[in-house]
């Protein structure tokens, strides 16, 4: 059982408590609806300065400074259940890892 869920538009812990939500290819922080990331294409990226920080190949979650392979979407859907692949990814970067 995964310690998050992701319903469509919300992010919760286990404990229902929501977190963060989605809006069109946004990220937004729950407690003050402020934008933390985008998905621009196979990118992930941190709103706060347009930085790419994650690229997403195929499975592979790689470290956009290095390229380097973080993860895998099978790791991550051991920790978030819910539909969706890089919207997972975003939620992971920025409140799991």
């Amino acid at each position: 059982m995964a310690n998050y869920k992701f319903d469509g538009r919300f992010f919760t812990d286990k404990n229902n408590k929501k977190i963060a939500e989605v809006d069109g290819n946004y990220l937004k922080d729950y407690s003050n609806s402020k934008k933390m990331a985008e998905i621009d294409g196979n990118y992930i990226k941190d709103y706060s300065n347009s930085t790419k920080v994650l690229e997403i190949s195929g499975d592979d979650i790689k470290d956009y400074s290095n390229s380097k392979t973080i993860a895998t979407m099978n790791d991550i859907k051991k920790e978030i259940d819910g539909p969706g692949g890089k919207t997972l990814v975003m939620f992971w970067w920025f409140f799991i890892r």
